[in-house]
């Protein structure tokens, strides 16, 4: 229900519709259609705007509560299901029904900003990224004070917590030495409260580096930046020959060769 507006908001799967339903005479008063088969809804209460996940269609349908109109779609990978808006931010977040992602849009310029692997967060005793791998979110809720996330994983007894820094960030690489500074390539930095940078690859020794740095305690950036004297931890790590993939868990490294 919306905040001030005695107006319910009600999505109907079979009806490819949302409608809208006064609270005082429990009367229909508008159904718009938002895509095929929509499912998840949650408000902007501060900017009175509805985003509405789509089943059956690959974008997420933003309306304008007030005026009851689709003031924008925003394009995204595939059919969508749970849906969670940080009204203090005014971004949303978005499970995927087949993907282990959640899509992060910009309620200020209704974009993609990223999209989260969440394949990548290891549950506490977990030793492998296999069950990860499988981790298919069904439903999500943020906190808009915290800003962290909370996401039920589909037929698993897991929740996964996501900080509010969380990241999925592409960002070129770069050779050391002859040639100099040429772009090699890319890498995709997953991880929660770091910041990535720097990175490249020595060709004479065929590895790669790139720094991490971390808030000590696992604590967002913004409350850790707040504190005197506060310092991070830098990471820097070396991609072993012939590698292909390497993971970093707090302070355990994991490397999957070729």
């Amino acid at each position: 229900m919306t905040p001030d507006s005695n107006v319910l908001l009600v999505t109907s799967l079979a009806g490819n519709g949302l409608t809208f339903i006064s609270t005082k005479t429990n009367q229909i008063l508008n159904t718009i259609s938002t895509g095929a088969a929509p499912w998840g809804l949650d408000i902007d209460s501060k900017e009175k705007i509805a985003y509405v996940t789509n089943r059956g269609t690959n974008y997420v349908t933003v309306v304008n509560i007030p005026t009851q109109k689709i003031i924008a779609k925003v394009p995204i990978s595939g059919p969508a299901q749970a849906i969670t808006v940080d009204d203090n931010e005014h971004m949303i977040y978005a499970t995927y029904m087949d993907l282990p992602k959640v899509v992060k849009i910009d309620g200020n310029t209704n974009t993609v900003i990223d999209t989260i692997d969440i394949t990548t967060v290891r549950p506490a005793g977990q030793t492998t990224a296999s069950a990860a791998a499988e981790a298919i979110p069904q439903a999500i809720v943020v906190d808009p004070n915290s800003h962290k996330l909370y996401i039920s994983i589909k037929n698993a007894d897991t929740v996964y917590v996501l900080g509010p820094r969380a990241i999925a960030k592409t960002i070129p690489f770069v050779t050391k030495g002859v040639p100099a500074a040429l772009i090699a390539g890319n890498i995709t930095a997953h991880g929660q409260d770091v910041l990535v940078s720097d990175p490249f690859i020595d060709i004479k020794t065929k590895s790669l580096t790139m720094n991490a740095a971390s808030p000590d305690g696992g604590e967002s950036y913004q409350e850790q930046k707040l504190q005197e004297g506060a310092g991070y931890r830098e990471i820097t790590f070396f991609v072993p020959k012939d590698s292909k993939v390497i993971g970093i868990v707090g302070t355990e490294t994991v490397s999957t060769s070729k």
